[in-house]
């Protein structure tokens, strides 16, 4: 999977956080994850090595914990929604975004 380059998790009945291991995933382009009502999760600060990530849709989510330092690492981030999501961070927006 180290050449996947879009991933698509819409909708679904997982339960639980979003693995560290997505993180790995170094050729992703855009990540989906996306009206997962039974997902709660942080955003993992392994993101941070999604380098060629452009856009991030989290919309209709449950997310917590904070927003990690390391999403500044994504340099080609344009598009970063989180329409309509539940957002429970504990921390400010860092600086680093």
């Amino acid at each position: 999977l180290t050449n996947l380059e879009y991933l698509l998790v819409q909708n679904t009945s997982l339960l639980g956080p979003i693995p560290d291991e997505v993180g790995r995933l170094s050729a992703l382009i855009e990540l989906h994850i996306k009206e997962n009502i039974h997902m709660v999760s942080s955003i993992p600060a392994a993101f941070g090595g999604l380098t060629d990530l452009t856009s991030f849709y989290g919309d209709y989510g449950y997310w917590t914990g904070i927003i990690p330092t390391e999403i500044g690492f994504l340099t080609r981030l344009r598009t970063l929604s989180l329409s309509y999501a539940y957002m429970n961070f504990s921390v400010h927006i860092p600086t680093e975004i």
